[in-house]
């Protein structure tokens, strides 16, 4: 499993990005955790920038249509208000995909980045597969029913490595790590936690 690759100054003009983010409008789909914008946005060259920091070819990268589940999606993260939601530990989809998290508000504290995690019981760091199930003596749907359970539950998880929370500051990594924000900030998307994420197959 590929290592973490952290990006600083990710975007030349991250104000244009942010300014695009807050035109949006942002809801949550049923059934699932996360205000997200209706409809992803790529900026110029989006993909040669990716290709140009991971190094990889970058593939199954489709552009925006408009709705709740495109690449290059806006979400917010919010401590408080009637957006606010508990940080849970989760991987993310497709899962042979790396996965790209550019951070977009000014002035929130580093601690407000993204944590990786280990799962206590099992010692897995990422989406169950054969031969975690093949080593537990189960089989992979209970593991999964496990990880979803325990998603909220600090004390089922340790805390592996963290990356900091900068403005304009991308963190790309494998989409089948257990992964979460370390903490949400804010109540509003003017001043609140706002990111963008972007998934992509890469080959080395």
């Amino acid at each position: 499993m590929r290592k973490l690759i952290i990006v600083d100054d990710f975007y030349p003009d991250p104000d244009a990005i942010r300014r695009k983010a807050m035109k949006f409008e942002f809801q949550e789909p049923e059934g699932i955790t996360g205000w997200r914008s209706v409809g992803g946005y790529y900026p110029r060259n989006i993909k040669k920038r990716l290709e140009n920091y991971t190094g990889a070819k970058v593939s199954q990268f489709p552009q925006p249509l408009g709705d709740l589940y495109d690449n290059g999606i806006f979400y917010l993260s919010f401590a408080k208000g009637n957006k606010s939601e508990k940080p849970g530990v989760h991987y993310d989809d497709p899962l042979h995909h790396m996965v790209c998290i550019v951070y977009l508000t000014k002035g929130i504290p580093e601690e407000c980045g993204t944590s990786f995690f280990k799962h206590k019981r099992t010692g897995m760091i990422a989406k169950p597969n054969v031969r975690d199930a093949r080593r537990l003596r189960t089989n992979v749907d209970r593991l999964e029913d496990e990880i979803h359970f325990d998603s909220n539950v600090a004390r089922k998880w340790i805390e592996v490595d963290r990356v900091g929370y900068r403005y304009n500051r991308a963190v790309i990594f494998p989409a089948k790590r257990f992964h979460a924000a370390s903490k949400h900030f804010g109540g509003n998307i003017r001043g609140g936690r706002i990111y963008q994420l972007y998934t992509f197959k890469a080959t080395w």
